[in-house]
């Protein structure tokens, strides 16, 4: 009688909820940029105590949010994002939390994280970025034509590359001071193909002989024929920096034939130029062109491939009622190099755009 129970109690708690954004992270910095946009569609899952409990997907403001939640320390929750198509997740909690992608980028999954009575938690954000691909690299001279990067060649500044895709330029640009170019932003798995304009006065060199100290990166990539390269597909991420094109430039040999009147082997100035005469070319040992000095006892022969594997010499035919001067008695410009037996020079090769005018004949 008279008993007063005071411990008779309820208990209530207001639902709380968790959500918020899904965007494109354009730069990649894993913070919500104004430039950055909203990912709509994206497979968003809510796990309880490690267990998955609902589903949702964004809208197409990128948002999502999971309500009716039991908030306490009994309840912990996690937020998966699925990848979407093509996309790669942005890095994790690198700011503000209100701000930054909250998605492991390996495993998808935010921090844990508990709600108490009514909280409206809205910092549960994830970023994806569409990955890129790039490649490069550098237009070089080719001082011996053996499509090789060696260490006398030397960069080619401003040559046009293009890019290409399908059969389709997508890009050009120009080889800076130091002949390297690139282009980044491609999209990966797409094939790609690289262009290489001939700069003026230039060749192309050999393609694909591969460096026996750099491999791919150290050779020349360009067909001489097309000027283009084989086929790239690039991975996520990924930067080629091995399509490379090297150009020489073509190389002469000349120069004079004379009457040697003190037959002393030497250029005098009492000799005389001899027109007319036959003068042949070899390349290997095999006669690849022939040539007539001109009015000034002069020959030449232009566009000549520079480079060790092409041994040059030069024959001599002696004109009626003369014979072959001494050789290789003096300065070379100067001299007779034509042997006397046989007509020949001395074998000789060449650089990259060398004129050499020192074979003479008298």
């Amino acid at each position: 009688a008279n008993e007063f129970n005071p411990t008779v109690d309820a208990g209530f708690y207001k639902p709380a909820s968790l959500g918020d954004y899904v965007f494109n992270d354009k730069n990649r910095d894993g913070i919500q940029n104004a430039s950055d946009t909203p990912i709509r569609g994206v497979l968003v899952t809510l796990y309880q105590n490690g267990s998955a409990v609902a589903t949702t997907t964004t809208d197409a403001t990128g948002l999502y949010s999971f309500t009716g939640l039991t908030p306490g320390a009994a309840n912990v929750y996690q937020v998966g994002f699925a990848k979407p198509a093509g996309l790669e997740a942005t890095s994790a909690n690198v700011g503000f939390d209100g701000l930054d992608s909250d998605a492991d980028p390996i495993t998808g999954l935010s921090q844990t994280l508990t709600l108490t009575s009514g909280e409206n938690n809205t910092s549960v954000d994830a970023g994806f970025y569409q990955p890129t691909a790039g490649l490069g690299d550098y237009v070089f001279e080719d001082k011996n034509a053996n499509g090789i990067q060696d260490a006398g060649d030397v960069p080619i500044p401003g040559v046009l590359v293009s890019l290409y895709s399908n059969g389709s330029a997508v890009g050009t640009t120009t080889t800076d001071a130091n002949g390297l170019y690139s282009f980044t932003g491609l999209t990966p798995g797409v094939s790609y193909t690289v262009g290489f304009g001939k700069p003026a006065g230039f060749m192309p060199t050999l393609a694909n002989v591969l460096s026996s100290t750099a491999g791919d990166a150290g050779d020349s990539d360009a067909d001489p024929v097309t000027g283009l390269t084989g086929p790239y597909s690039l991975s996520a991420n990924e930067f080629n920096p091995t399509v490379d094109a090297g150009f020489y430039k073509p190389a002469s040999i000349g120069d004079y034939v004379f009457n040697d009147t003190n037959k002393d082997g030497i250029q005098n100035s009492g000799d005389s130029p001899i027109p007319g005469v036959l003068v042949t070319l070899y390349l290997n040992g095999s006669a690849v062109a022939t040539t007539t000095t001109n009015g000034s006892g002069l020959y030449s022969f232009t566009g000549l491939t520079p480079g060790a594997a092409n041994v040059y010499q030069v024959g001599f035919t002696p004109p009626a009622n003369f014979s072959s001067t001494s050789a290789n008695v003096g300065f070379d410009g100067l001299d007779s190099d034509a042997d006397p037996v046989t007509g020949l020079t001395q074998t000789l090769t060449l650089t990259s755009g060398e004129n050499n005018t020192s074979v003479d004949a008298g």
